[in-house]
């Protein structure tokens, strides 16, 4: 059975739309690993591939391209943030060995 994947809800200053719906937050679920796979490399060092970023924001929002273009940069920042930040070990998910 696969693990339920985390979900990061990240308010906007601002509504961005999809046709007429307005949306003011996004709610972005942790990608799997064949995510990443599809999507290529994300980032080397402190260099990150915004195309494939963008890629994978669209795929882990379910919004479509032209409404991923409306968000700003202090947003795609965020964005990025919280996608690099599934790296990090959920509590229930982190073991331990001595």
């Amino acid at each position: 059975m696969m693990k339920e994947r985390r979900v990061v809800t990240l308010p906007l200053p601002y509504a961005i739309y999809q046709g007429d719906n307005e949306i003011t937050e996004l709610s972005i679920v942790e990608p799997r690993f064949s995510d990443y796979k599809a999507y290529g490399f994300i980032a080397n060092g402190e260099n990150i591939n915004m195309e494939a970023m963008f890629d994978l924001a669209r795929k882990c929002t379910g919004l479509p391209p032209s409404t991923i273009d409306q968000l700003e940069s202090p947003e795609i920042t965020k964005v990025i943030s919280v996608l690099t930040g599934f790296f990090e070990p959920s509590d229930e998910s982190t073991t331990h060995s001595n």
